[in-house]
């Protein structure tokens, strides 16, 4: 088996209402899916978790 594409798709889910922590507002949380293909078919499917460019340093294009 051999993967043969991947694709990344940044993602954010909005909160119904942003926070403030540490002088940041936060409106929602960014992520990254992960799609992986294969020569077999299979598609495998990951997610980065929430990144925060304040918290942990990651943003989507630092992911991708």
């Amino acid at each position: 088996m051999k993967i043969t594409k991947i694709v990344c798709l940044p993602v954010t889910s909005y909160f119904k209402k942003a926070f403030t922590m540490r002088g940041a507002t936060e409106p929602g949380s960014d992520s990254v899916v992960v799609k992986i293909y294969t020569d077999e078919g299979i598609v495998g499917i990951g997610d980065s978790g929430g990144t925060s460019t304040w918290f942990q340093g990651e943003t989507q294009e630092s992911i991708m």
